[in-house]
This record gives C-alpha cells, structure tokens and sequence, in this order.
C-alpha cells in the first residue's frame, strides 16, 4: 500500500468543500478531498438549509457589534466566491 501525504484533508466535495479545495491547491497545497457520496456537488447542504446566504443569518445571533459585522463580512466573501466558482449552488 501506497501511503500519500497531504498538506490538508478536505471533508465533503459540496460547493463549499470543492471551493476550499480549488483555493488551497491554487496556494500551492497538495490536498485531499474526500466525498461519501459517488458524484461531488450532489445536492444542496442541509446544514445551510439549502440556500446560500451573504452572512444576516450568523450576524444576527451576535451580540457584539463588530464581531457581528466580521462575521457577516467573511459571509458576504464566500457568497460572492461561491457566485462566481458554482452559479449554480444559488
């Protein structure tokens, strides 16, 4: 058996997983990505209800005002990453 070494292990090929996976290996990282299922970018997230949104849906729970705002900023960026890298996930 052949043993492989990455620099990071991605779980789950969704849009999300398959973006952070592009990016790494656009970094210059060897990464692994790895899917239960037999065909990536199979269906929407349950975790996300399905839906792809820009950030009011964590900000909202924050009390602290700025965090609140870093937070739904970093939404907004992998909104617009993911508009651009899978339309279709929209």
């Amino acid at each position: 058996m052949t043993i492989r070494k990455f620099d990071v292990v991605v779980v789950g090929a969704g849009a999300a997983g398959l973006m952070t996976a592009q990016k790494l290996s656009q970094l210059g990282m060897s990464v692994a990505l790895i899917e239960q299922k037999p065909t990536v970018a199979s269906g929407p997230s349950t975790r996300n209800e399905g839906w792809l949104h820009r950030g009011t849906y964590h900000a909202a729970s924050i009390r602290d005002r700025s965090s609140a705002l870093q937070v739904a900023q970093r939404c907004i960026y992998g909104h617009e990453q993911l508009k651009t890298f899978a339309p279709e996930a929209i």
